[in-house]
C-alpha cells in the first residue's frame, strides 16, 4: 500500500504538472483514484499488459473529468507515465542484480530495489517536466504518434532484455526479435530527424525573409 501510494503520487503529479492544472484538489482526487485502481489491479489482475491498459484508461478518464480535452497527446502522456515507471522498475532490478553479483551475496534485497525504483521514477519525472517547461510549442498529432511507437518499441526491448537478464532466461530468438525492434525504432527516429531538418529549413527561410522585409522597410525610412 505504501509503495502504491508513492507510485500513484509521482504518476499523478507528473500528469498534473504536465497539463498545468491549477486546483490542488484535483491532484489529491487524482492520486486517490489512481491509488485505488493500482491497488485493485495488483490484487485481482496478474497480467501486466492488462494492468497497463486499465490504469492508463483510468488516467485518461480522470483527465476528462477534470476538463482536459482528450487528444492523442493526452493518451500518450498517461501511457508514458506508466512506461517510465516500469522502465525504472526494470533498471533498478538490473542495478540490484549487478551489485549483488559484484558483492557476491544478496546484499541488496527487494525492499531496497523498490525504493531505488521509486527514486529513479521521481528523478525521471522531474527531469521530464523541467525539459518540457523549457519548450512552449506543441507537437502535432502525427509526430506524437511516431514518438509513442518509438517509446513503445524501446520499452518492449528494455523490458524483454531486462527480465531476461534478471531471471537468467537469455534466448537467441529473443535477442533477434529485440534487434529487429531496435532496427525499426532507428528507422522511425531517422524519419523524425528528417522532418525536424525540413522544419528547420522552413524556419530559416522564413527568418531570412522577415529580415529582408525589415531591411527594406529601414531603407525606405532612410
Amino acid at each position: 500500500l505504501v509503495i502504491n501510494i508513492i507510485e500513484s503520487s509521482i504518476m499523478c503529479y507528473f500528469i498534473y504538472k504536465y497539463f498545468d492544472f491549477k486546483q490542488i484538489e484535483k491532484l489529491w482526487l487524482f492520486i486517490l483514484i489512481d491509488f485505488t485502481s493500482i491497488t485493485l489491479c495488483n490484487s485481482f489482475i496478474n497480467e501486466s499488459s492488462a494492468l497497463l491498459i486499465i490504469v492508463t484508461s483510468v488516467l485518461i478518464v480522470c483527465l476528462k473529468m477534470f476538463g482536459e480535452k482528450i487528444r492523442i497527446e493526452s493518451i500518450i502522456v498517461c501511457f508514458l507515465s506508466l512506461i517510465i515507471d516500469i522502465v525504472c522498475n526494470v533498471v533498478s532490478l538490473i542495478i540490484g542484480r549487478i551489485a549483488n553479483y559484484f558483492i557476491g551475496t544478496q546484499f541488496i534485497q527487494m525492499p531496497a530495489i523498490i525504493v531505488l525504483s521509486k527514486i529513479l521514477y521521481l528523478i525521471a519525472v522531474l527531469a521530464f517536466l523541467k525539459k518540457k517547461a523549457s519548450y512552449k510549442s506543441q507537437l502535432n498529432s502525427k509526430r506524437w504518434l511516431t514518438i509513442i511507437i518509438v517509446i513503445s518499441i524501446l520499452f518492449i526491448v528494455v523490458y524483454i532484455l531486462g527480465t531476461s537478464y534478471v531471471f537468467n532466461n537469455v534466448d537467441a530468438l529473443v535477442n533477434l526479435f529485440c534487434t529487429a525492434l531496435i532496427f525499426i525504432a532507428i528507422i522511425l527516429i531517422l524519419n523524425i530527424y528528417g522532418k525536424i531538418l525540413e522544419e528547420n529549413e522552413e524556419s530559416t527561410r522564413i527568418r531570412l525573409k522577415n529580415e529582408e522585409i525589415r531591411y527594406k522597410k529601414e531603407n525606405e525610412k532612410v
